[in-house]
């Protein structure tokens, strides 16, 4: 499928009262729990900007919220891209790259006389020359991923709790019993097979979000400008933040009227 989606959660840090430890004994004492209590997550379109979405919610049950919001959203991309478009006609520039090409764009070996047009399944655009036999095997993937920054050691665990809401099967890849490499949700739509695939980015962009952000100029942002036009707005969320996690320990924070004390963050 050619989208991507990328998401990120918040949770409150609620305090836990437990008895004093004993200093004699080796223990560990859980003092906070994450209460996840907000979610957010973009729909890239990789052909057609009017299919890009951005959705996000605050409230109770928000892995199960985000689940349902997710899934919904699948099938309406999966129902609205389930019919294959017509080619379009060849422009004078897929002509000249046609008549300049002998090379198969997908396994990138010499084409002879079994040259074959190979036209996108979405847009009906042309991609390329190809051999029949290449192109009548080339598929889009059937699954779609979705991106979280450090999903394996935090997100991973308020997901994974809200994933048997049907019969449809989970595959995980372990990293152990606590941690996933990566995990997946089927879904049936149309009576086809669809994945929501959930990877961690940081496996392969190994540090944080605010470090990759400062390697990016600011016509980088393509998607944040595009979404947020206005200059200051802009600004504003193209640096990090500063969150006061020790403040955020329930809902009546998010109505507090003005900053908390300097301690407090």
């Amino acid at each position: 499928m050619p989208f991507v989606i990328y998401a990120d959660f918040e949770a409150f840090l609620n305090p836990i009262e437990s008895c004093s430890n004993d200093p004699s004994q080796p223990s560990t004492i859980n003092i906070q729990k994450h209460e996840v209590y907000s979610f957010g997550y973009y729909i890239k379109c990789s052909y057609d900007n009017r299919l890009s979405k951005y959705e996000t919610y605050s409230g109770s049950n928000c892995a199960q919220v985000f689940m349902n919001r997710l899934c919904e959203d699948v099938k309406t991309i999966v129902k609205k891209n389930s019919f294959q478009k017509c080619p379009v006609p060849l422009s004078d520039e897929d002509k000249i790259k046609i008549s300049n090409s002998n090379i198969c764009y997908i396994c990138e070996t010499e084409v002879n006389e079994d040259l074959f047009y190979n036209f996108d399944w979405h847009t009906g655009s042309f991609r390329g020359v190809a051999h029949q036999v290449c192109s009548s095997k080339y598929r889009t993937p059937r699954h779609i991923p979705i991106f979280l920054h450090n999903l394996s050691h935090y997100d991973a665990h308020f997901i994974v709790h809200a994933l048997n809401f049907d019969d449809d099967k989970v595959e995980v890849i372990p990293q152990n019993k606590e941690r996933y490499i990566s995990f997946s949700k089927q879904l049936t739509i149309n009576n086809q097979p669809v994945s929501l695939r959930f990877v961690d980015s940081l496996k392969f962009l190994s540090c944080s979000l605010d470090q990759l952000a400062k390697n990016l100029n600011d016509d980088q942002f393509t998607e944040l400008k595009r979404n947020y036009p206005n200059n200051e707005d802009f600004s504003r969320l193209r640096r990090k933040g500063i969150y006061p996690y020790e403040f955020m320990c329930n809902s009546d924070c998010l109505k507090h009227p003005s900053l908390p004390d300097q301690h407090q963050f």
